[in-house]
C-alpha cells in the first residue's frame, strides 16, 4: 500500500519538499550512510521489554539522506496499530540538526486511532527545538526537562512532538484522540534541533517513541528498525507526484468551475 494520500493543503505543502528531495538525489548517494546500532534492551518498557530500542547516528555525510521506520502493534486492538515515517536531513552542524518529516498514521481508518506524541532522544543533548514549517496536526515542540521521560516509560527523550500545546515538564503529555494525527492521515513538518554537535558533528537519534489515543485505550510503541531509503529518489519521487497531480486536479476542478 503506497502512502500517498494527499489533501488539498498538504500537497501544496509537500511541493516544496519534493523539490527538495529531487535536487539532492540528482546524483547518485554513496551505499554507506546512517548508523544503525541499539540501545541496552532493559532501557525498553512494558510490552517492549527486551528490545532494545534502535539508534540512528548521523553526520554531514548524511546530509540530503533520508531514513525511513515504522511502529506496528498487533492483536492489542480491534485493528492493527500501524504508522510510518520519513525523516530527511537537510542540514548538521556544529549547533544544529535540521528534519523535514513525514509522517503516516496507517492505522485502517475503520477503527479509531489517533497519533498523539511523537518524541525523539538526542545525543548530544538538545537544548532548542523548532519548526521550520509547522504540520496541519503537529504544532508544538519542546525540549523536555527532568528526567526526559515519555508516556509508557520511555526514559532519556530530549524532544517531543506534539498535537496539543503543553509544557517542557509534562512528560510530553498528549491530547485526546480528536487532536491527533486520524486513521489514514499523514502530517508534513520540518524541525530544527539545536545543541552542540562538535566541530566534525555528529547526532544520535534513538528510540522515536510514539503514543495512539485509541477507542479501545492508550499505546506507546518504539520504533522498528529504520532503514536508509536505498532509492530515495523512487519512493520519495511517490510522494512528489502525488502532490503534483493532486496540486494539478485542483486546478482543473477550480477551471471547470469558473466555467
Amino acid at each position: 500500500m503506497m502512502d500517498t494520500i494527499f489533501t488539498n493543503k498538504s500537497a501544496r505543502k509537500l511541493l516544496p519538499i519534493a523539490a527538495s528531495f529531487a535536487a539532492v538525489y540528482g546524483v547518485s548517494t554513496p551505499a554507506n550512510a546512517f548508523t544503525i546500532g541499539s540501545l541496552n534492551p532493559d532501557s525498553a518498557p512494558g510490552i517492549h521489554a527486551n528490545k532494545a530500542p534502535y539508534t540512528v547516528g548521523i553526520t554531514s555525510a548524511d546530509v540530503g539522506k533520508t531514513f525511513s521506520t515504522y511502529w506496528i502493534l498487533k492483536g492489542a486492538t480491534t485493528q492493527p496499530l500501524k504508522a510510518k515515517a520519513y525523516f530527511k536531513v537537510t542540514e548538521l552542524t556544529s549547533s544544529n540538526l535540521s528534519l523535514d518529516t513525514v509522517l503516516f498514521n496507517r492505522t485502517d481508518d475503520s477503527f479509531r486511532a489517533a497519533l498523539t506524541n511523537l518524541g525523539l532522544g538526542v545525543s548530544p543533548n538538545a537544548n532548542k527545538v523548532s519548526f521550520k514549517s509547522k504540520g496541519d496536526v503537529f504544532k508544538y515542540a519542546y525540549v523536555e526537562t527532568g528526567k526526559q521521560y515519555f508516556p509508557g516509560g520511555y526514559q532519556d527523550i530530549d524532544v517531543c512532538i506534539n498535537t496539543v500545546k503543553t509544557g517542557s515538564k509534562s512528560n510530553c503529555a498528549g491530547g485526546a484522540v480528536k487532536d491527533g494525527l486520524q486513521a489514514g492521515d499523514k502530517d508534513i513538518f520540518g524541525l530544527d534541533i539545536a545543541g552542540k554537535y562538535g566541530n566534525n558533528p555528529t547526532v544520535t537519534l534513538q528510540t522515536f517513541p510514539v503514543k495512539f489515543h485509541t477507542s479501545e485505550g492508550i499505546y506507546e510503541l518504539s520504533a522498528s528498525k529504520p532503514r536508509e531509503v536505498p532509492t530515495p529518489a523512487a519512493t520519495l519521487g511517490i510522494i512528489a507526484f502525488g502532490a503534483i497531480s493532486a496540486v494539478s486536479t485542483l486546478k482543473r476542478k477550480s477551471k471547470s468551475i469558473t466555467e
